[in-house]
């Protein structure tokens, strides 16, 4: 980073300045809970998707994540 923090900071200046900040929406950690919980092996069944090729999330692997993304509340 600091090697090329001579030329990659001013390039991010001059792109700031002529195509603005962005201005980044991000999930909260309800919001990415629920995603999570779309993708479980149950609520896969409920849609017909799922097949033998996708097993989805089981509901140990959704408590797992869903207590990382709590745990920095």
């Amino acid at each position: 980073m600091y090697l090329t923090a001579p030329f990659s900071w001013p390039v991010a200046w001059v792109l700031d300045k002529l195509i603005g900040e962005h201005k980044l929406t991000r999930f909260n950690s309800d919001e990415l809970s629920w995603i999570f919980k779309l993708h479980s092996h149950d609520e896969l069944k409920k849609c017909h998707y799922l097949d033998s090729a996708v097993s989805g999330l089981n509901d140990s692997q959704i408590d797992l994540i869903e207590g990382a993304i709590n745990s920095g509340d």
